[in-house]
């Protein structure tokens, strides 16, 4: 089961007046350990931890036990979780899509000396495999670099604490606990995360005027929009990147082939 899945029905488990126990037990695996824990006296953060949820979680969850809102912090999970689920297919369409447009054009090219009787040449399988390596570095890159992602989850766990009702400089040690890049030096939060320069305007004037609260959420909805933009936009690149690359392919062969026969031509002639 999906974790957006598992937290969304978390959150309204929650909303519904359901205990923690209640709604974890049935879940099996680190939920049934977290029972365990908690059945042994341990808090909710401390059972977390124990069981070795993923820091997103353990951090969420302890904010949501401190200000007794696990619907809430369930629901922001759920979404992060819709977020990085939604990477991840785009991941494997654009794997999927990618090395089947280039196998198609590795076939052609294959195709294009076998129908002739020809062998065919070494430079060509090089050539073919560099051109895999290539793309799955790509592909492994994209994966790592995950272009808006780490703004967008800065930006989203700040809000969250925030709301949740972590001071300043509480929620400054919690992006230092969770490794994320900030400005040590900040002293207001538009000046917390490294923004468009519209953005930090934005929240510098939500600050001042005590409208935070909805100002992050919205900064929240655009940094998701443009994210999920951004990944949209990939994969059209992608894909005609992968055309570009399988047509490469059937050139280069063609030209082998034509170097071929015409050196076999001349070598009869002479």
């Amino acid at each position: 089961m999906r974790k957006s899945l598992i937290y969304q029905s978390l959150s309204n488990g929650f909303s519904s007046g359901s205990s923690v126990v209640d709604l974890f037990l049935p879940l099996g695996g680190r939920f049934k350990k977290v029972v365990k824990y908690l059945e042994e006296g341990l808090s909710l953060e401390e059972s977390v931890k124990k069981a070795k949820f993923p820091i997103i979680e353990c951090v969420f969850l302890t904010i949501g036990e401190q200000t007794g809102n696990l619907e809430g912090v369930c629901s922001s999970l759920s979404r992060y979780y819709a977020i990085k689920e939604n990477f991840f297919s785009k991941i494997i369409s654009l794997f999927l899509k990618t090395f089947f447009i280039l196998f198609l054009g590795i076939v052609l090219s294959f195709i294009l000396f076998k129908s002739t009787g020809s062998e065919v040449p070494h430079s060509l399988f090089v050539f073919d495999a560099f051109l895999i390596i290539v793309w799955f570095l790509i592909l492994f890159l994209f994966i790592f670099i995950n272009p808006g992602f780490s703004k967008y989850l800065s930006v989203f766990l700040v809000r969250n604490a925030y709301q949740a009702g972590l001071s300043f400089l509480d929620i400054k040690k919690l992006l230092s606990d969770l490794g994320f890049f900030y400005n040590k030096k900040a002293e207001y939060f538009a000046d917390l995360i490294s923004l468009k320069k519209e953005y930090r305007i934005f929240i510098q004037g939500a600050e001042k005027s005590g409208t935070l609260d909805s100002a992050f959420n919205k900064l929240v909805g655009i940094l998701e929009e443009d994210y999920i933009n951004k990944l949209n936009s990939f994969e059209k690149i992608f894909f005609y990147l992968s055309v570009i690359s399988a047509a490469i392919v059937v050139f280069y062969s063609i030209y082998l082939f034509a170097v071929t026969s015409f050196s076999k031509v001349f070598d009869g002639l002479f």
